[in-house]
């Protein structure tokens, strides 16, 4: 039977910006023993449009110490059952298996992409592992499970972890909802008797804002003092940089924060479950010039390395079909007030505006002070990473009275994804979005891996098997990956495939079946986008 829970309204998204600024600005540290129960965190702003328009992040103190104390009501330990979790999942019998996934199970043994075997007594997985079936029992072997066969794993535990930036603008709104995904996926796993007889230890550690040397120093202390297996979930800005540490550690880091990095495509022990911003900026530049056909245009770009690479990617597209560039405005995370910058953009006049920032809360105070300036471009304004439930509730109507658009990773919502999160995490209710869909997917694609290579559990193992075959997300999220470093560029896939959505009203909620937000449609123009620049 379902866990039931009332629908909140949409204004009961958010306390007041003081509030969330006031939580935000405190430190936290993984410390939980397994089966401990997960803090819930506390309730999700009344008025997040108020709070984009009012808030500024402070900066986070004490850099550097991955360890500070966490507020009470940060999501923090080891994988506990969410309330009214059960082992058992009821979006697995409704997920139909695929023809390519009948005929792996037929298969005798797995093959890598490059044609290698399967590491050895590895059961054969199928390239489309049903989303939410992670529950089923992967028992210890009579003899044992072989013990501790590599770090972080002994006979009865598999650590793993992630960093999260709970002090990030807007952080009740993304950050929890990420964590609790992840966690859920574990606890299903631990239910059901969890791997060969281990359980996941899952560990957080917070990086605040986040700050680099906050991060770097989480990082440490999860290799090094915590002795993690795996990374799995996460949410950072400053996981790009990390990634030649991960490397150089040879650590599978598994669905990071939003997977927006290319150094995360770069890394061959990284497992990406979003498009590189990038390959992301051709293709949404692309549909432009084929659809809204701009003479001119605007950039609204993030001032980091990924965003204004995006920003320049962008710029690339839209030049070599003769748009001309008028205005760029960089704009960094705390930004409190962009009325200027529309008086900017307003002064410059594009046909069009095109924003890479990253963070939701950086473009919806763009978007509010837009309405209330009562300026729009005339063709509109396209952009990412705005695919989440609050939506409405930040930007309101006037957006979609006047031409946006948004592209995203996975459709919205997706019944089988839908079916497990209310049953499995009835408190993201109303606040997911695209990345937690990713670290679902994610974290189910780690499950199953770790079940299909056997009890001799190994790094390079877990690797080699996340490279073996085509990873596919369902027909609900319709997305598929491919993680062999030959392959990650493949046509098709998530590297160089998303989705395109036009914003028409303030309902942005997800229904109970999972199916289309009525405020967010297929992009009429065209909805399926695709990177074919470079």
């Amino acid at each position: 039977m379902r866990a039931k829970r009332s629908i909140p309204t949409l204004t009961a998204l958010a306390l007041s910006g003081a509030m969330i600024l006031a939580a935000c600005s405190g430190g936290g540290a993984s410390k939980t023993q397994a089966g401990s129960p997960i803090p819930k965190p506390e309730a999700a702003p009344s008025s997040p449009a108020t709070e984009a328009a009012s808030s500024t992040a402070a900066p986070v103190s004490g850099a550097g110490e991955a360890a500070a104390p966490a507020p009470a009501a940060t999501p923090s330990g080891a994988a506990s059952a969410p309330a009214g979790s059960t082992a058992a999942n009821p979006a697995t019998a409704a997920t139909a298996s695929s023809p390519k996934a009948a005929a792996a199970a037929a298969t005798p043994a797995a093959k890598s992409a490059s044609g290698a075997p399967a590491p050895h007594g590895s059961a054969a997985p199928t390239p489309n592992p049903a989303p939410g079936s992670v529950a089923a029992p992967a028992p210890a072997p009579a003899g044992g499970n072989g013990g501790a066969t590599d770090v972080g794993v002994t006979d009865s535990e598999i650590r793993m972890g992630a960093i999260y930036m709970y002090g990030m603008p807007l952080a009740k709104l993304f950050i929890p909802p990420m964590y609790r995904v992840v966690t859920a996926v574990a606890q299903q796993m631990n239910d059901a008797g969890g791997i060969y007889g281990r359980k996941i230890k899952y560990i957080d550690c917070d990086d605040g804002f986040p700050d680099p040397a906050r991060s770097r120093a989480c990082y440490k202390k999860l290799v090094e003092q915590d002795k993690l297996f795996a990374f799995m979930g996460g949410a950072t800005w400053t996981e790009g940089e990390l990634q030649a540490d991960d490397q150089r550690d040879k650590i599978p880091w598994i669905t990071g924060s939003a997977s927006l990095y290319k150094s995360e495509w770069d890394n061959p022990w990284a497992f990406p479950v979003h498009m590189g911003m990038e390959h992301e900026a051709h293709a949404n530049a692309q549909w432009v010039v084929d659809h809204i056909k701009p003479k001119t245009f605007g950039l609204y770009c993030l001032n980091n390395a990924e965003m204004q690479s995006a920003c320049d990617a962008a710029t690339a597209v839209l030049q070599k079909a003769g748009a001309r560039m008028v205005q760029r405005i960089n704009v960094g995370f705390d930004m409190a007030d962009a009325s200027a910058h529309v008086v900017a953009m307003r002064a410059a006049n594009p046909d069009h505006i095109l924003h890479y920032t990253t963070h939701p809360g950086v473009t919806a105070r763009f978007f509010i002070d837009a309405a209330q300036q009562d300026y729009w471009p005339p063709k509109g304004i396209s952009g990412n990473h705005m695919a989440f439930e609050a939506l409405g509730s930040l930007i309101g109507d006037y957006p979609a009275k006047h031409g946006y658009w948004t592209n995203t990773t996975y459709k919205l919502w997706g019944a089988d994804f839908m079916a497990w999160a209310r049953r499995f995490t009835p408190d993201n209710e109303g606040l997911n979005h695209h990345v937690v869909q990713g670290q679902w997917f994610g974290a189910e694609a780690a499950m199953e891996a770790m079940k299909a290579l056997g009890p001799k559990l190994t790094r390079t193992g877990l690797r080699d098997m996340l490279y073996s075959h085509e990873w596919d997300t369902g027909p609900g999220l319709d997305q598929k990956f491919l993680w062999e470093p030959s392959q990650r560029g493949r046509q098709g896939t998530a590297s160089r495939h998303e989705y395109m959505y036009k914003y028409i009203g303030h309902d942005t909620r997800a229904p109970k079946d999972g199916s289309l937000s009525p405020g967010l449609i297929p992009a009429p123009e065209q909805f399926e986008i695709n990177d074919t620049f470079d």
